[in-house]
């Protein structure tokens, strides 16, 4: 199992009414799927990251959307599972606690950054790991 913000696919929605799913772009899809070529056995598990991922990933079995559309056949038999969560919970948790506070911590590891500015998104960060945890089972 691959675990990532960003999956190995980007939807977008179009005026015509079907999306246009491509491989993904990054440092990250470029490796993993090199280092995965030819696995039927692996499934990348990442959070859909606009509205049209959202609705492809609750169309789809469980968020599976490996064969749901052709275009996903880009990855080389790599499945993927996106996973719906809303983008409230998803901004809150992205913006408002990984990038405002855990990459500052990463370095310092600072007692001092905690701070009223973070707790108040927290509780999407919860909400964000329970659903890659429910995810995962």
């Amino acid at each position: 199992m691959v675990a990532s913000n960003r999956g190995p696919i980007s939807v977008t929605a179009v005026d015509d009414g079907e999306d246009q799913v491509d491989r993904g772009g990054g440092g990250l899809v470029s490796g993993m799927l090199a280092a995965l070529k030819d696995r039927d056995d692996v499934v990348w598990v990442c959070a859909a990251l606009n509205d049209a991922e959202r609705a492809l990933a609750r169309e789809a079995d469980h968020g599976h959307v490996s064969g749901s559309h052709s275009s996903v056949d880009l990855l080389d038999g790599v499945g993927v599972r996106m996973l719906p969560i809303d983008a409230t919970t998803f901004r809150q948790a992205y913006n408002g606690i990984a990038n405002s506070s855990l990459w500052l911590w990463v370095p310092k590891t600072s007692s001092a950054l905690i701070g009223p500015w973070v707790q108040r998104p927290w509780p999407s960060w919860n909400d964000l790991w329970l659903w890659v945890c429910a995810s995962s089972t």
